[in-house]
């Protein structure tokens, strides 16, 4: 075999880049590959694991006010039970992760109410963040964050 001069190796791809994360996890049809994931990140593999979600077209969360802030959410998906989880990748340290993390997960967690509806019909929401640098700075590998109230 004759070898190929002008041959260049495509240079290696960052699974972290939105449009091949989403093409992976966040398409109609990436349901299998999106459910291994979700049970791996959330340790569910043995315990109650996920077995179907539905990954959501519309990611586009609107601003409320006209200088409000709208965001766009890589992947989103619904479990059986109604808990939805937002997945960000995030490659840059825009030195923000952490309020835009929790941002994400308010708009996702209030969108889930329709008005008359009860606080009690709230879905669960998860948010999970992949990063190619050093989040939270203080934290471990795997950093699991709790809202709770105080009485």
């Amino acid at each position: 075999m004759k070898k190929q001069d002008n041959f260049k190796p495509y240079p290696r791809l960052n699974p972290l880049d939105n449009f091949l994360f989403y093409k992976v996890f966040g398409e109609k049809g990436s349901e299998a590959q999106l459910i291994g994931l979700l049970n791996a990140v959330l340790g569910r593999s043995g315990k109650k694991p996920i077995k179907s979600v539905d990954i959501q077209e519309s990611k586009y969360i609107l601003k409320d006010i006209i200088d409000g802030k709208s965001c766009i959410l890589d992947v989103l998906a619904v479990f059986e039970d109604g808990t939805k989880v937002n997945i960000e990748v995030q490659i840059r340290d825009e030195h923000n992760m952490d309020r835009r993390s929790l941002f994400y997960w308010s708009r996702v967690y209030s969108k889930s109410l329709n008005e008359g509806l009860d606080y009690k019909e709230l879905s669960n929401v998860i948010a999970i963040n992949i990063v190619d640098f050093n989040f939270p700075k203080q934290g471990s590998f795997h950093t699991c964050f709790h809202l709770k109230g105080r009485r």
